[in-house]
This record gives structure tokens, sequence and C-alpha cells, in this order.
């Protein structure tokens, strides 16, 4: 029985996303985040995993071939339906991220994906993987025409330490 389990595609996906949540949780608890690309690369995994697990039941459980190939070409298709689009929803309203090098240090670019949001958050990079929580750089500009309005610095613990304002 226990073999059986683990054997079980759509079982271990099912554990990658638990121990996944778990060390978001823990993450987030210590002040990190992982990083939105390692995001998208597990969303591929547990996609690819469900389709896959779905998959092997099916023709792990049925013995007539031609409703065994039915019911493949079923769940794939819905599964493909409903995986792929919801997977490009979860990105496209995802923040854009990317390193960058401001002040002398490596930082994590975040800008916002909505239009008509125009700011820019600066944190702490850590590694590939993963980057501080707390944003160390917030730059503020105009909504309609991208002009630069404001920056706030903020220390580790997300005081502020100077505002700079554009000046007229």
């Amino acid at each position: 029985m226990k073999k059986n389990l683990f054997e079980n595609i759509l079982f271990i996906t099912f554990l990658y996303i638990i121990v996944l949540f778990i060390i978001i949780f823990i993450l987030d608890k210590l002040g990190y985040v992982f990083l939105n690309w390692f995001i998208y690369f597990n969303l591929v995994i547990i996609s690819l995993g469900i389709l896959v697990g779905t998959t092997k039941i099916i023709t792990k459980n049925i013995k007539i071939l031609k409703t065994k190939i039915t019911l493949c070409i079923v769940f794939t298709v819905v599964e493909l339906i409903i995986l792929i689009p919801a997977n490009l929803l979860f990105i496209s309203m995802q923040d854009k991220e990317e390193f960058v090098k401001k002040n002398n240090h490596l930082m994590v670019k975040e800008t916002h994906s909505i239009l008509l949001s125009n700011w820019i958050c600066y944190y702490d990079f850590e590694n590939i993987f993963i980057r501080k929580k707390q944003e160390r750089i917030y730059e503020a500009y105009d909504d309609s025409i991208s002009e630069y309005l404001y920056t706030i610095y903020y220390d580790k613990k997300g005081n502020i330490l100077k505002k700079e304002i554009k000046t007229p």
C-alpha cells in the first residue's frame, strides 16, 4: 500500500505542493520570499505532475483500451484548458522582477504589472532563489506621464531613512 502510494505521481505532486507551501510559510516568517521565476518553475512542475498523474491513474485503472484512450484525451484536454490559462493569468498578474545594481548593491527590482501603477521597489538580493521581503527603496512616478515624483529609502527593519522629493 505504502509503495503504491509513492508510485502515484498525483500523490507526489500534492506532497510537493504541501512542502512548497510550508517552505513559503517559513521563508515568510524569516522575512524572505521566493523570486517569481522560481514560483513559475514550480507552477510548471505542479501542472505537469497533475497532468501526468491523472493520465497514469486512468491508464492503470481502466481495462478497456477504447475507454482508456478516450478518458486520457478528455482529461488531458480539460486539464490543459484549465491549467494553461490559470498559469498564464497568475503569471500576468505578478509584478515583474529583475536583478539590478543600485547604490553599488545587487538588488531585485520589482515593477508593477498593472497599467497606471508607476512605482518601482528594490529589495536586497539574497541568492538566485530568494530575496528579502522588506523593501529597501521605493520610487514613485506620476501615473499619467511617468515623471519622477519621489524616492523613499528604508533600513533593514523597514524604518524610513530618508525621502527624496522631486524639486520643481
